[in-house]
């Protein structure tokens, strides 16, 4: 039986710490702006949904995909590209809405939008902008947080990286003790990680120490060997990585706060540990529930505030409450709409429910539920 693993809570908390650093920067009142801005605790959060990722990613490639580098990556694209792809026509119509009506107002201080933002070439470009260096043709970028969805993305390739090897023989063969298809992903994402470290690599690989970090708390939680050497290991990547960004942060602020900003992401960690040790199905309804809401809010929250800067304007704190009710709101009627569809369609793929109830046949009846697995 698999435990159920409280994350939905904690992964509602990391997008709302997101949306909040958005509505504070552009729609909260200017003081709210300058208290906040050091510490970009919606940066901060998504560093904890990447170690989070890694550690329900390793999760479900350790209950469900072991072999099945396909049906992984499907079940992947399954779970991001709908709620994605809503999330940015959604963007698309609000934008054209208000620059119809001339009230157009995207950020605190935003400007006119870049010509071809609405063009053919563009509008295929962000709706394909979950893909890595998609990116780089476009004129304008109607979902700004795509950039995460990217970083996932070169996760997952590596996590099939990881699935793929075993089916090749490799696991039979060891070098200095070590199986050489865990020697040869660690030594890919360490390569990918240096090289981005010193600049010959895009930034996304320096965020491998982030997912690594999830990795090893779900290996020491099984008590694998090894989880604590790359624990170790991930840490001093991620503070690496810390003082890497600080240094090339264009706002002083942000860049002085950097120290700040790391003890919140390791407190992040704590919890997220910390919630992955719970044993107890007690309120695990409400919690999956909260956690259903953490997609379509992260992604559609900047387009409710683009709707609520060009209705009401922001520097308010009326403006800034009532972006958050929407936001919520929005969440709660997406998840409600894609959900179901793409929940049959990910369990055919997947080969099991995550109820306890088999998807194909009566031998995947044994198989739990994981709060973890809600990204299997």
């Amino acid at each position: 039986m698999i435990s159920y693993r409280f994350f939905g809570a904690f992964r509602l908390l990391l997008a709302i710490l997101v949306l909040l650093q958005h509505f504070i920067a552009n729609i909260g009142p200017v003081a709210w702006m300058r208290a906040a801005h050091p510490y970009a605790i919606g940066e901060v959060a998504v560093l904890a949904f990447f170690a989070l990722s890694g550690f329900v990613i390793c999760e479900a490639i350790d209950r469900f995909y072991g072999r099945r580098p396909v049906a992984f990556l499907l079940n992947r694209l399954l779970r991001i590209v709908p709620h994605f792809v809503v999330a940015v026509l959604l963007s698309l119509v609000v934008h054209a809405v208000f620059l119809k009506f001339g009230t157009l107002l995207y950020g605190r201080d935003s400007g006119a939008l870049p010509d071809g933002a609405f063009s053919f070439g563009n509008v295929v470009l962000n709706l394909l902008s979950f893909l890595p260096a998609v990116d780089r043709g476009m004129s304008h970028n109607f979902l700004e947080i795509a950039w995460t969805i990217r970083v996932e993305m070169m996760f997952y390739v590596l996590a099939c990286l990881a699935i793929a090897l075993p089916s090749l023989g490799l696991s039979r063969y060891r070098l200095l003790g070590i199986r050489v298809d865990v020697a040869a992903t660690v030594t890919v994402s360490t390569a990918l990680f240096v090289l981005a470290l010193a600049g010959r690599l895009p930034a996304m690989f320096l965020f491998v120490p982030h997912f690594a970090f999830g990795v090893a708390a779900y290996l020491a939680l099984m008590e694998r060997a090894g989880s604590v050497l790359l624990g170790v290991a991930a840490l001093a990547g991620i503070t690496l990585t810390a003082a890497h960004r600080a240094a090339a942060q264009a706002s002083p602020e942000v860049a002085e706060a950097w120290m700040a900003q790391i003890i919140l992401l390791f407190v992040l960690l704590a919890a997220m540990c910390m919630a992955a040790t719970i044993r107890s199905r007690r309120f695990a309804a409400l919690d999956q529930m909260l956690g259903r809401l953490t997609f379509p809010l992260y992604l559609t929250h900047q387009s409710v505030q683009v709707t609520v800067l060009s209705v009401a304007g922001g520097n308010s704190v009326v403006s800034f409450a009532i972006a958050v009710a929407l936001s919520l709101a929005t969440a709660v009627a997406l998840s409600a709409l894609v959900d179901p569809a793409v929940d049959r369609l990910r369990d055919t793929v997947r080969g099991r429910r995550l109820n306890n109830a088999p998807a194909e046949s009566p031998a995947n009846a044994s198989v739990g539920r994981s709060a973890g697995a809600s990204a299997a």
